[in-house]
């Protein structure tokens, strides 16, 4: 990881950004590469993260690879138009997913601007709440949680966003003060992008409902059988 032309992490992104440039989806992937290198700064706690975000780049790139389209709403006009948009594999999908886990970081760096003095790990507990929490089942929620639970504390992470240079707390806070005045409301164009061609949200959660009363059922289900063995 070349460090030397950044002074923090947030150096890497561009310090004006429009919600014409997130979605070009060139821009859209460069971004989302720059998210997943945040979270393998964190190390075990991201890991998550990472391989969530990561796998829904993979999803974007191929879709508009075998589209040739550059654009986000191309992409899911086309899946849409070939009845492929819900799929799992496809490329709507993958940016569905990946608005969710840009979110949480967002919303966890903002929770740490908001919360100075508190735990990281707490504050991205609470991120995770307002986030993706809501679109998980049991699994995976215990996977995530599991994860945040490896936080650092809120020294070395701003440490490790420094690239490890001593005594830069506060120029990291600044830094990240500033992307988030910058990019804090960047997902939200994707958001109407995805609710133009209904993908995702209510239906999500709907879903993982019926998944958690079954599993619920089944548990109650063995609990039972256990009791008159």
């Amino acid at each position: 990881m070349a460090t030397e032309n950044h002074a923090t992490f947030f150096d890497r992104f561009p310090k004006t950004f429009s919600a014409v440039d997130i979605l070009d989806v060139n821009n859209l992937l460069e971004f989302g590469q720059n998210i997943v290198t945040f979270c393998e700064m964190q190390g075990a706690a991201l890991y998550p993260v990472k391989s969530d975000v990561n796998g829904n780049i993979v999803k974007i790139r191929n879709s508009c690879e075998n589209f040739d389209v550059w654009t986000v709403e191309e992409m899911l006009a086309r899946e849409n138009e070939a009845n492929i948009a819900k799929k799992d594999s496809s490329g709507s999908v993958g940016l569905l997913w990946l608005s969710r886990g840009v979110e949480l970081i967002i919303e966890s760096l903002a929770e740490l601007v908001r919360n100075p003095d508190e735990k990281m790990s707490n504050l991205v507990k609470i991120a995770y709440e307002k986030t993706l929490r809501p679109y998980h089942n049991r699994v995976m929620s215990l996977i995530f949680s599991g994860g945040l639970k490896m936080f650092p504390d809120t020294k070395t992470f701003l440490l490790k966003l420094a690239y490890n240079k001593p005594d830069m707390e506060e120029e990291v806070m600044v830094a990240m003060n500033d992307f988030l005045q910058t990019y804090g409301q960047i997902l939200e164009p994707i958001q109407m992008m995805l609710a133009k061609y209904d993908i995702g949200d209510k239906s999500d959660i709907l879903e993982r409902k019926k998944e958690e009363e079954k599993e619920r059922k089944r548990e109650r289900s063995e609990r039972s059988e256990r009791k008159y063995m």
